[in-house]
């Protein structure tokens, strides 16, 4: 029987045994929680100060430094537990390379079954990050594609939107509706839907009445202008609270908006190995190319990486950003970070670690 790479990490005998909380380190951006709901951290932290850590962490040892050890994964109970005034923890010690370290944390705190929806999503994104592709990442997780698709999409809400969801104000479809919001608009439109209590139907209808203003269209809107579909040549049936500029033809609006797309892509195709929309991109998993800078590869690597096929672009599908193109995409973040240290290491050897 084939194991996946969970199973492999999982098989591994540890070692359980109480450490003091000095001996451990964290290892920066590794927790694959992005946040927690406040009622459940207060809670936890009042079980720890009165019972101690009842589950113990993961940990490995320091590949670096002797005696020291390596936080996998319980960083929250390992925060509260420093908190709380505690000097040990219980650990789960186990020797876990340095490939496997993402996948043994999101095992961790998959199987505990208390992971949100937006720390799923972040998980999901780590994988992608990694390097790992979609079919990949659900045999990692154990998910289907459906499900993986609507995490990605989660990774494109705000703080306040996923602190909103962690804290069980609105729904996951409120969640997705909101994250094909751009970043900047979605707290004003979170603070409109808690107050007026929108259902997830609700907000998707006003969302759809603001993705079909001509204003924020993708497409060319001059032949718009006569158009009897056109809300501004139609003013006089409509009260003075109607917005002016508004399609009230969906079935033309969208046609045009996908045949937008559809040739943007196209066109795109022809000097670009891949193309995506940004609703099928995680947030954070793609970097933008450049040969100088601090993020530089250096113009020879740039030349080799346009026939590579992680080498894109990514059209922004996200309401009001009117199908903007992002251009010299990489699409593998863990290639591009070797690539960059590479050159900076070239063009500064006295830096380059030893």
């Amino acid at each position: 029987m084939n194991m996946t790479a969970t199973d492999q990490i999982e098989s591994v005998q540890g070692e359980a045994k109480n450490l003091p909380l000095y001996a451990i380190e964290k290892i920066e951006g590794h927790n694959p929680r992005r946040i927690r709901a406040k009622n459940d951290v207060d809670d936890m932290r009042e079980s720890i100060r009165h019972q101690g850590v009842m589950q113990s962490i993961l940990v490995r040892p320091h590949p670096t430094k002797p005696g020291k050890y390596q936080l996998i994964a319980g960083e929250t109970r390992y925060d509260l537990a420093l908190e709380v005034g505690l000097t040990v923890i219980p650990a789960n010690i186990r020797q876990i390379a340095d490939e496997d370290l993402r996948k043994a944390a999101i095992s961790e705190n998959l199987h505990r079954n208390d992971m949100s929806p937006v720390d799923e999503g972040q998980a999901a994104q780590q994988l992608l990050a990694d390097g790992n592709d979609k079919d990949e990442v659900c045999r990692i997780l154990g998910w289907n594609r459906q499900k993986l698709d609507g995490r990605i999409q989660l990774t494109h809400c705000s703080d306040d939107v996923a602190q909103a969801l962690i804290d069980k104000k609105i729904t996951i479809g409120h969640a997705q509706a909101l994250s094909s919001l751009r970043e900047t608009s979605q707290a004003k439109v979170l603070t409109v839907t808690l107050k007026n209590e929108w259902t997830v139907d609700e907000l998707r209808q006003k969302l759809d009445e603001l993705s079909l203003k001509l204003s924020a269209a993708s497409f060319d809107t001059s032949e718009c202008a006569a158009c009897p579909h056109n809300s501004s040549t139609q003013a006089s049936l409509f009260d003075a609270q109607t917005s002016r500029g508004q399609c009230l033809n969906r079935a033309c609006f969208e046609q045009k908006h996908k045949a937008h797309l559809d040739k943007t892509r196209d066109e795109l195709a022809e000097s670009h190995n891949r193309v995506a929309f940004t609703d099928e991109v995680a947030k954070n998993t793609t970097r933008i190319i450049v040969s100088t800078g601090r993020n530089g590869v250096g113009q020879q690597q740039i030349t080799a990486c346009h026939t590579c096929a992680h080498y894109g672009a990514v059209i922004d599908t996200a309401i009001g950003q009117r199908a903007a193109v992002t251009q010299g995409v990489c699409f593998n973040p863990a290639c591009h970070s070797e690539k960059v240290t590479e050159y900076q290491n070239a063009i500064n050897p006295e830096t380059a670690a030893p």
